[in-house]
């Protein structure tokens, strides 16, 4: 007797089981056939954010820093040898980024490092008008670039109101991602004028959205 009611109940619970089953798909397919349209928009936008994802992740960073048009472009060694042979005048530091003026132009050599060109001897009120000059380009982001031209360059072709400081003399070059303990020691130990500026930020949007990327790699 107690098997064949063990028997019906264990057979009461399969039936119970398979009725749930039976209704959960039942209500599972009734809400694809009334729900169609928002989840296949839903699988859409999934998709199309992994698919941003995986291509933002292989982006590098926005750039930060450009070099000015028509600047003299140094690495941060050659900048700093000429640093220590006082071929620098003055510097003007924006974040990492560090736009100088050196005595004399820069010419190539056959030896690795950058020698600068014979030119006529400075004085010390020279090159104060020199550094103010050019600090005001700086300041103002180069607006004359397009036409910073030497004045003998500018009297061979005709060209008006030439720059009375040789553009050829402006250099600019990086600060190492590390950073450099013994820049400023250095800069001032060698009768190098320092001025500090804000750096300039990029788009904050583009900020944002690289930092958000970043914080989902990781």
């Amino acid at each position: 007797m107690d098997t064949k009611h063990s028997r019906r109940l264990i057979k009461e619970s399969r039936q119970r089981q398979n009725k749930e089953i039976k209704r959960y798909w039942q209500n599972a397919s009734r809400l694809l056939h009334t729900q169609k349209q928002p989840l296949l928009t839903c699988c859409l936008l999934i998709v199309l954010v992994v698919l941003l994802f995986g291509i933002f992740s292989q982006m590098q960073p926005p750039a930060t820093t450009l070099p000015p048009n028509g600047v003299q472009v140094l690495d941060y060694n050659t900048f700093m040898e000429q640093v220590k042979a006082r071929h620098v005048l003055a510097v003007i530091i924006r974040g990492n980024e560090i736009h100088g003026l050196l005595a004399n132009p820069l010419r190539k050599s056959s030896m690795p490092t950058i020698i600068p060109m014979e030119g006529t001897a400075s004085t010390h009120s020279t090159d104060a008008v020199d550094i103010a000059t050019w600090s005001s380009y700086v300041r103002a982001g180069y607006p004359s670039q397009a036409h910073l031209v030497p004045a003998h360059v500018a009297s061979r072709s005709h060209m008006p109101s030439p720059l009375p400081i040789n553009p050829e003399r402006f250099i600019y070059t990086l600060i190492p991602g590390s950073g450099d303990a013994g820049l400023m020691p250095s800069l001032l130990s060698n009768h190098v004028e320092v001025n500090t500026f804000p750096a300039v930020l990029p788009a904050s949007w583009l900020l944002l959205l690289w930092k958000c990327l970043t914080q989902w790699r990781s």
